[in-house]
């Protein structure tokens, strides 16, 4: 059945969990947030462990759910549900920003129409087309993903060389290295197949194209930015995973800005 952002009821308890704090909030550049940050398909939510502390350090709260993309029965219901789950056990201080990386961008839209988020933040990430699933919109949409990467990336998770080449280009050898502990084994094919039926919802979004990603090409991203999300996309100088390239940087630009309202008419 279609995924509609607007009638998840599994989301509703989490409403009252969060807060009215959270509700219908903005996000100004001099206030203290709660950062949800949700993993790709390739790290764990320890992935996130040098962005989330610079985020700290700049006087930010970080919470990194645990995403089940290793489990081959997980849909996109279901990994929504378990970050739900997640959110409900800590306590949430100033605006929630949930920030996406790749693959999780699915989630963004779900989340935030249950009004858990008072910014949305796309890095380098999928952004699901109402109508479609993520297979159909790739069909549609070939340039989507760099044809290298379509070729070998799915190696990547045992290949050390391929994941140099695509994913870890520009970081530094120890963070390479460390960030092997932290590597999942994408199952959850099924988020592929589930179809989108509703549009963005209209609220605080932005969108970081990073300029040398391998992955997703940088003109898709940016035409996906102005054309399904509604706002115009920002460039961020690093290739597929900037919280291990240059996660100062990427708190600092995290932090900066509130971002434009939104969603097309």
């Amino acid at each position: 059945m279609p995924i509609g952002f607007s009638r998840r009821r599994l989301l509703q308890g989490a409403v009252t969990a969060l807060g009215a704090a959270v509700l219908g909030t903005s996000v100004a550049s001099s206030e203290r947030r709660t950062y949800c940050l949700l993993h790709g398909s390739t790290h764990g939510p320890g992935g996130w462990r040098w962005l989330a502390r610079e985020l700290r350090r700049l006087g930010h709260r970080v919470v990194t759910p645990s995403v089940p993309y290793e489990d081959p029965a997980a849909s996109t219901e279901r990994c929504i549900s378990a970050i739900d789950a997640q959110l409900r056990e800590v306590s949430v201080r100033g605006p929630l920003v949930v920030v996406a990386h790749s693959i999780s961008g699915l989630l963004l839209p779900a989340i935030a129409a249950h009004n858990h988020a008072a910014q949305l933040i796309y890095i380098a990430a999928a952004v699901p087309a109402a109508g479609l699933s993520f297979r159909q919109q790739f069909e549609r949409t070939p340039d989507m993903y760099w044809a290298d990467w379509v070729e070998a990336g799915h190696r990547s998770s045992k290949d050390e060389a391929i994941a140099r080449q695509f994913l870890y280009h520009d970081c530094d050898p120890a963070v390479v290295e460390e960030i092997k502990r932290h590597r999942i084994q994408f199952a959850a094919k099924r988020i592929w197949l589930d179809v989108f039926a509703d549009r963005h919802p209209a609220i605080q979004a932005r969108y970081l194209v990073c300029a040398q990603d391998r992955v997703f090409q940088p003109a898709w991203m940016r035409r996906t930015a102005r054309e399904i999300v509604g706002v115009t996309p920002e460039t961020f100088d690093s290739g597929h995973c900037p919280h291990l390239a240059a996660p100062q940087a990427l708190a600092q630009a995290l932090a900066r800005d509130t971002g434009p309202r939104a969603g097309k008419a």
